[in-house]
């Protein structure tokens, strides 16, 4: 599989999980290369690669493909997984603590989330690699500071640090990929 995208939805976690296991040979290549990485720059997905930046002593930044409302909503569930699972009744779940104190129906909530095990290893590698991306040096998202300046601000306070950064938007609209090419070599 060269992208996740092509899994699909069902294939998330265990992709996700699996990359996890190459932890000590990537951390061995870094160790062994003559110029090693000064940095981690990787997915918000795989937040779990914070312990290799904290392994080797490099920093970490956290990419988000996303906009900073859903890393802030996913924040907020991770930490409060449980509380979740055990509210099976309730049809809504509030987020009194982000920025205009959004609510959502379960249901619309991320599937990651939603599928969430406990005590499976694959959704605890998950769980804490979500927990993980709140321990990043900083964030870049693809998003823009004049759409989410509120949740952008939640962003830095809730890690206690300015290093947020925006890049966006980087994603393309449909139909827009003769813009980009199709060949890459990478």
């Amino acid at each position: 599989v060269e992208n996740v995208k092509d899994v699909g939805n069902s294939g998330n976690v265990p992709i996700i999980a699996s990359l996890s296991k190459l932890e000590e040979t990537v951390i061995q290549w870094f160790q062994s290369h003559p110029s090693p990485p000064v940095a981690v720059l990787s997915d918000f997905f795989i937040g779990w690669t914070q312990r290799w930046a904290e392994k080797l002593d490099i920093p970490r930044i956290g990419f988000f493909s996303t906009r900073a409302l859903l890393a802030s909503v996913l924040t907020h569930l991770w930490r409060n997984v449980d509380a979740l699972i055990d509210s099976s009744s309730q049809s809504t779940v509030e987020f009194p603590n982000l920025p205009g104190s959004p609510s959502f129906v379960k249901e619309h909530l991320p599937s990651i989330v939603r599928r969430y095990k406990k005590g499976h290893s694959d959704s605890e590698i998950i769980r804490k690699g979500m927990l993980a991306n709140s321990k990043s040096w900083g964030c870049v998202f693809d998003s823009f500071h004049a759409l989410e300046e509120a949740y952008l601000d939640h962003v830095k306070k809730e890690l206690g640090h300015g290093r947020v950064f925006c890049v966006g938007p980087l994603s393309f609209m449909k139909g827009s990929e003769s813009l980009r090419g199709v060949n890459s070599d990478c």
